[in-house]
């Protein structure tokens, strides 16, 4: 019987990822070379990735690696759904830049107009400072630990938006810092509920997710919500781990073994979309074709945020941007549970990479790299460095 599940794991793997062609596919020796890239997660009972990579409008690569949920033998596939954590907070930035956008608010409101819980704190706390992580605002987790509870808790949004009705004091004054802030964004997503008159989920698969074809895409801000195809995440078992210890069993006998981390949030904005790599190829090349927003918004998720000193910083709207051997990128990590995600594009190549895993010592970050290495071998004009992993969460 066990056998025959597993075949039929493999028979539906092959089929899922048939489904999902590439448009134009990469060479087979580019194809082998990302391969490489996952060889450690493609073996029984490991978690694994899902990639993908967009060029020139196209999605040139996508595949999957490892296993969705392992202690069911389900392999990832293109269509495997993934919480992507701080990979959320580019679609909460360009939520509120579209209302901007048109008139419905101003960057430059203060919050406490469109959020009456929230304090104020002697100093204006504006919108465009909520998603710099310049407004000073205490970040949410941090809130959570110090009150007693667990990050594998239930947790609401209506009990982050009483966390911040209790604050009474300020980080620094409102844009004279960068601190990244979770609770800003909670906050953003709270503000286009307030503002649109639609629940955050519905405005955003409105306005973004459905122009885009991103079908496999939303906002989870309800933890009983049946998603399928949907990975759950893992965390390795130390090495030397007694072997009663949970989760034990977990993974090939011969390999790492791994224990379930579990993730049960109810709140979104700074948090919570589930999406495939393939989805969010799609929305990096928003970055070239500008559909959804427009040259005018596009232009405005581009700004990096200014402190008070005239300070430019690095963090756009919900995008950081760096550089890759000479090559700018727009970017940003994510990390929840056993869920660690990296999104990058490179705007000079028209190129877009996508790796989500499942597994919290997955390295998307350099592993990213490695993959946009393969694909843009001719381009680099430098030498490649030691990877030091990606961008803070």
């Amino acid at each position: 019987m066990e056998m025959n599940a597993r075949r039929f794991a493999a028979l539906a793997a092959t089929l899922l990822i048939a489904g999902c062609a590439p448009d134009r596919p990469l060479s087979p020796a580019l194809a082998r070379g990302i391969d490489a890239v996952f060889a450690d997660m493609d073996r029984p009972g490991s978690p694994g990735a899902s990639v993908s990579v967009m060029r020139d409008g196209d999605i040139v690569f996508s595949r999957g690696y490892g296993y969705a949920q392992i202690e069911h033998d389900v392999p990832v596939t293109p269509t495997t759904v993934f919480h992507v954590a701080s990979v959320s907070k580019q679609f909460t930035a360009m939520a509120v830049t579209l209302l901007a956008a048109e008139g419905a608010l101003s960057l430059d409101d203060p919050v406490q107009r469109h959020l009456d819980f929230v304090p104020h704190f002697g100093h204006p706390t504006t919108v465009r400072q909520l998603i710099h992580h310049t407004s000073g605002i205490r970040d949410q987790w941090q809130l959570l630990g110090i009150s007693g509870w667990r990050l594998d808790d239930v947790i609401t949004t209506e009990q982050i938006v009483g966390l911040m009705a209790r604050q009474r004091e300020l980080n620094f004054v409102p844009g004279s810092e960068y601190l990244y802030s979770n609770m800003g964004y909670t906050l953003m997503a709270q503000t286009v509920e307030a503002v649109s008159g639609m629940s955050f989920p519905e405005f955003t698969a409105a306005r973004i997710f459905r122009p885009l074809e991103m079908d496999r895409t939303h906002f989870h801000d309800d933890h009983r919500h049946v998603v399928p195809d949907r990975a759950y995440s893992y965390a390795p078992v130390a090495s030397g781990a007694p072997a009663d210890d949970e989760g034990a069993g977990t993974g090939d006998a011969s390999g790492p073994r791994f224990t379930k981390a579990v993730l049960s949030y109810a709140n979104a904005g700074a948090t919570s979309l589930f999406t495939t790599a393939d989805d969010l190829a799609r929305w990096l090349d928003n970055f070239r074709h500008e559909t959804v927003g427009g040259p005018r918004v596009m232009a405005i998720m581009k700004t990096r945020g200014i402190l008070n000193s005239g300070d430019t910083i690095p963090y756009a709207h919900g995008v950081i941007f760096g550089e890759h051997r000479g090559l700018q990128t727009i970017g940003h990590s994510g990390g929840d549970a056993g869920f660690r995600t990296q999104v990058n594009w490179y705007p000079e190549a028209n190129t877009g990479v996508v790796v989500l895993t499942n597994v919290a010592n997955g390295n998307p970050g350099g592993r990213a790299r490695q993959v946009a290495e393969v694909v843009l071998a001719d381009m680099f004009p430098e030498e490649p460095e030691e990877d030091e992993g990606g961008p803070p969460t």
